[in-house]
């Protein structure tokens, strides 16, 4: 059986007269990253920052070493595709 896994987001919130970029992992609130914010702008601002950190995906816990490998690597499957597609146009 396949779980469900909810995606990880940031949300922000007003709580008790204080701006808050809130983090849920898996669906769960995690209080431990939750940035503090006397006005909104402030905290979306931090939320947009927050959401592309977490967008990295599976490259997030990589060392810097291997994070380059992989960003390389696709960089060559995406350039031979190109090539590719350039041969096919152009015979």
């Amino acid at each position: 059986m396949n779980k469900i896994v909810k995606p990880n987001r940031v949300v922000v919130k007003k709580v008790d007269g204080e701006w808050q970029a809130r983090v849920y992992v898996n669906g769960k609130f995690d209080e431990d990253k939750t940035y503090f914010a006397m006005d909104k702008q402030d905290a979306e601002a931090t939320a947009r920052d927050m959401r592309a950190r977490m967008n990295l995906g599976g490259l997030g816990a990589m060392s810097m070493g291997s994070k380059h490998l992989a960003l390389a690597a696709g960089g060559v499957t995406i350039g031979a595709l190109l090539m590719r597609w350039w041969l096919k146009r152009v015979t």
